[in-house]
């Protein structure tokens, strides 16, 4: 039998067991403190989950969170690992618009390695709910500590980051998870340029844009771009977004148009977590008004908004289809209009083609004469 590699050797383990193999052992005792801790928090449990309780009013739910500050942080940490042993024996999902263990850490917690280090032994012993609750105290956790503190857990980091990407949490939970994964690991390769949440996906787009244009991602602009990119949680941005992503340097802005440049060259079906991301650099992108500028979102229109076979009616990017239609059709460039009408033609998507149709109609429609008055 061939011998084999340790990069082999770390495949396998983590195809048989996971991450749960890789997790540093914890001290029996200290397990156990922090198990007694979290049986006697079932209150303070409650009292946090009432910060993000729905049948409320905003004066209720501020009254909950200003209960919670007031908190010493030992019961801001009673409760999170209360939270967290909960999430991971409930044999019932929980969805909350925000965690309450996201409140709980924006009050203060103060949490250690082996704090750590026990919520993923707990999580190991998670049921397989698709709710993302038992990932929350591991994750914030992480993005919380510093290197010194994650020595010697990169890859178990990696391997959760991997296992939370591939799940079937809902995206906008699923996304949330491996940004704070991401950001702990980040933190303990000290990597500083593209995030390591961003671009994991096994799609041809993703494995040719790290391997072909690794240049492109080591750059010191890249980080904030991908970051603002992926900040962007509605089909258009918002004043505030707008507004910071006008303000990114020049540089950043170039590496935007150079992904996307990337990705029409490529095309293909992309995973909805990278559609999500080009759908934030297309709008930053948009911030540039030339006419090379607006070309390249004309590509990126009609490549996001074709589809690979007729069987396949989808559109390789959707949300990134959508956002440049919108961009040229804000635009009216003499570009915009011979783009918008070849993916009127391309799309099977019914829905992408009435927008590109509402697009052209409001481009190519004489300008309405205003009302006379007096």
């Amino acid at each position: 039998m061939p011998a084999c590699s340790p990069a082999c050797l770390f495949e396998s383990v983590r195809s048989v067991s996971a991450w749960a193999v890789l997790v540093p052992p914890l001290d029996p005792s200290y397990a156990h403190r922090c198990a007694a801790v979290a049986e006697g928090s079932a209150e303070l449990a409650a009292a946090a989950l009432a910060t993000v309780a729905a049948r409320q009013t905003a004066a209720q739910r501020a009254r909950a969170v200003a209960a919670v500050k007031g908190w010493s942080a030992e019961q801001r940490r009673a409760a999170a690992l209360r939270l967290h042993q909960d999430a991971v024996t409930s044999g019932c999902p929980r969805y909350f618009e925000r965690h309450p263990i996201t409140v709980v850490a924006d009050c203060g917690l103060p949490l250690s390695r082996g704090d750590l280090l026990w919520s993923l032994h707990l999580l190991v012993d998670e049921r397989g709910l698709d709710d993302g609750d038992a990932y929350r105290l591991p994750a914030t956790a992480a993005a919380a500590m510093d290197r010194d503190t994650l020595d010697g857990l990169a890859a178990v980091l990696e391997a959760l980051l991997d296992e939370v990407g591939d799940s079937r949490i809902p995206s906008a939970i699923r996304r949330d998870l491996c940004q704070l994964f991401g950001t702990g690991l980040d933190r303990a390769t000290g990597n500083e340029s593209c995030p390591a949440h961003l671009f994991r996906s096994g799609d041809e787009f993703v494995l040719r844009l790290r391997t072909e244009r690794a240049a492109l991602l080591a750059d010191p602009y890249a980080r904030d771009v991908l970051l603002h990119a992926a900040a962007l949680r509605t089909p258009a941005p918002s004043a505030t977004w707008s507004r910071t992503a006008g303000t990114l340097a020049v540089p950043a802005v170039r590496i935007a148009q150079a992904v996307l440049e990337h990705f029409t060259t490529v095309g293909g079906h992309v995973h909805s977590d990278t559609d999500h991301v080009l759908r934030g650099l297309t709008w930053i992108a948009a911030t540039d008004t030339a006419p090379d500028a607006t070309a390249i979102i004309c590509r990126v229109a009609v490549t996001a908004g074709s589809a690979g076979t007729a069987r396949h009616r989808e559109p390789f990017a959707p949300l990134t289809a959508a956002a440049a239609v919108s961009v040229l059709a804000e635009r009216g460039s003499d570009l915009a209009i011979p783009a918008l009408t070849d993916l009127s033609d391309l799309t099977r998507s019914r829905s992408l083609r009435a927008r590109v149709n509402a697009a052209l109609n409001n481009l190519t429609q004489p300008a309405r004469t205003p009302p006379r008055t007096g």
